[in-house]
């Protein structure tokens, strides 16, 4: 492959690297709509039926904590990164360069935490 090929797959692969984090962006503010949705259903229902359906209610905003604190966190280090590339083979050493870091590792941590409890509830 010649260098502007790669060059240009670079650049694709950047492009769709970032609407990917936007739509992720998106999916956490229905995340927080449907959670307050919940929570409104919740406070609105009769005491006595509200029995055993207020750790679901929890359950359902540390989801949504979890998964806000890792879209918000890969959104704001991905724009970081493309602001500061000049090509696409500068951004893909930034990403490189930006694995180990510790707002990655704590993405992680919390994507890792979420599967676990969405998975246990399953």
């Amino acid at each position: 492959m010649d260098e502007d090929r790669v060059e240009h797959s670079l650049i694709v692969y950047a492009r769709a690297a970032y609407a990917n984090s936007t739509l992720t962006i998106v999916g956490t503010g229905i995340h927080i709509f449907m959670a307050l949705y919940g929570l409104t259903v919740f406070l609105e229902t009769a005491t006595h039926l509200r029995e055993g359906r207020r750790r679901y209610i929890v359950t359902s905003f540390i989801i949504t904590a979890l998964s806000t604190l890792s879209a918000s966190i890969d959104m704001a280090q991905f724009f970081q990164l493309l602001f500061k590339s000049r090509s696409g083979h500068h951004w893909m050493q930034l990403v490189q360069e930006a694995r180990g870091t510790w707002e990655r590792m704590l993405s992680i941590a919390a994507m890792g935490c979420l599967l676990l409890i969405m998975d246990a509830l399953l």
